[in-house]
């Protein structure tokens, strides 16, 4: 944790990456399995 929160290119990375996946769930089409409203995103 200390490693990404103190490299902001890791910090960046990190947060495209999360953004991405979130984007890819809330995508899918199988949306009865894939509920992005359902998922815990703290």
């Amino acid at each position: 944790d200390k490693l990404v929160v103190n490299n902001y290119h890791l910090l960046r990375a990190a947060k495209d990456a999360y953004s991405s996946y979130v984007k890819a769930y809330a995508s899918h089409s199988m949306k009865e399995v894939f509920n992005v409203h359902r998922l815990n995103l703290q």
